[in-house]
């Protein structure tokens, strides 16, 4: 199962622009009933979640913060 978002985001110059990202995650439900979510593009952006929403949420923030530290 596959699913797009987009994520805002903002990068600081002279001009202030928002940039909206578009990442694919992709989900898995491990034999325990857990989900995995992960973002193929950036490594090592996975998440667990007890739903596929929670994991879901989970892996968006990490991105984010990913994205963030690089900037």
């Amino acid at each position: 199962m596959e699913a797009e978002v987009g994520l805002p985001y903002n990068r600081t110059s002279n001009l202030r622009e928002t940039r909206l990202v578009e990442f694919e995650i992709t989900f898995e439900r491990e034999e325990d009933g857990r989900w995995i979510a992960e973002i193929e593009v950036l490594p090592g952006v996975l998440a667990y979640g007890a739903t596929k929403l929670e994991a879901q949420s989970k892996v968006e923030a990490l991105a984010l913060r990913v994205i963030a530290r690089s900037a």
